[in-house]
C-alpha cells in the first residue's frame, strides 16, 4: 500500500522514482520493441572502441537491463538503466526506448501503471 501511494505521489509531482531493489521480481514489459539496425552500429561501435570496459572488444552482444516505470493511461514515465560500465549505451538504450514506448502509447497492449523490467539484447 505504501509503495502504491509512493508512487502516486511520484507520478503527480514528476520527480524521479528509484526502481524497486529487485529487478528479478518485476514483470516484463509487455510492448515488443524492435532495436533499429543503425542502434546496433552505434553499440558495436562503442564496444570495439573501449567505451564499455566490462565488456571485450570482441564480444558480439550487449545486454542492456531497464526498469521501466509506466504511468496513468499506459504512458511510460521513466526509464532507469541497470549500470554496465558503458554509460553511453545506457544512455542511448534509454532514448532509443522512450522514443518507441511514446510511438506506442496508448495502444491496445498498454501497461497497466507500475514498475517493468525489459533487458533489450543488441547483436551483431
Amino acid at each position: 500500500m505504501l509503495t502504491a501511494l509512493l508512487l502516486a505521489q511520484a507520478l503527480a509531482t514528476g520527480s524521479p522514482v528509484a526502481p524497486p531493489p529487485d529487478w528479478a521480481a518485476l514483470p516484463v514489459f509487455p510492448v515488443d520493441i524492435a532495436m533499429p539496425v543503425e542502434a546496433v552500429a552505434y553499440v558495436r561501435a562503442q564496444v570495439r572502441d573501449g567505451h564499455c570496459s566490462r565488456t571485450p572488444a570482441t564480444a558480439r552482444t550487449l545486454a542492456v537491463p531497464v526498469a521501466i516505470l509506466v504511468g496513468p493511461g499506459g504512458t511510460v514515465r521513466q526509464i532507469t538503466p541497470q549500470a554496465i560500465d558503458c554509460p553511453s549505451v545506457e544512455q542511448y538504450t534509454v532514448g532509443l526506448l522512450l522514443s518507441a514506448t511514446r510511438r506506442s502509447a496508448g495502444a491496445p497492449t498498454s501497461p497497466s501503471p507500475g514498475w517493468y523490467t525489459l533487458t533489450p539484447i543488441y547483436r551483431w
